[in-house]
């Protein structure tokens, strides 16, 4: 399987998950559990190719729109989660395989509560964001 990151939309698994940002204009630190991985799996002849897009936020604080999206930075152990649900859903719809209801292949996701702020995800600027408030 190959791994591509990708600017362009368009995909059939979607997954909000934990991240973290920083404006670089203002130093603005947050923390999201909604920030938006876009992944288009296929497998054809024998070999597969996941494209990745992940989705950004803008910062809160008013910069009179000078400020641009900010790119979500993962630590190691929410890439492990993601990565454990993509293989998941490669099992299931690649290769038929019942994977049972709970399954994950490193650990528990950890909770995070807090409202989906639309106005500041890239995701939602583009139509595609299917997170609720």
């Amino acid at each position: 399987w190959d791994l591509c990151i990708i600017t362009a939309s368009g995909g059939l698994q979607s997954k909000a998950a934990q991240s973290k940002f920083y404006c670089s204009t203002c130093s603005n630190k947050w923390a999201s559990a909604k920030a938006l991985i876009l992944f288009n799996m296929r497998l054809q002849n024998g070999t597969g190719v996941v494209k990745v897009r992940f989705f950004k936020q803008q910062c809160r604080k008013d910069h009179n729109d000078e400020v641009g999206f900010v790119e979500p930075s993962f630590n190691e152990e929410n890439i492990k989660q993601v990565l454990g649900r993509l293989m998941t859903k490669i099992l299931q719809r690649c290769y038929k395989e019942h994977v049972g209801e709970g399954t994950t292949f490193f650990g528990r996701d950890n909770y995070m509560d807090g409202p989906h702020e639309r106005r500041h995800c890239e995701a939602c600027s583009l139509g595609i964001c299917n997170q609720d408030n």
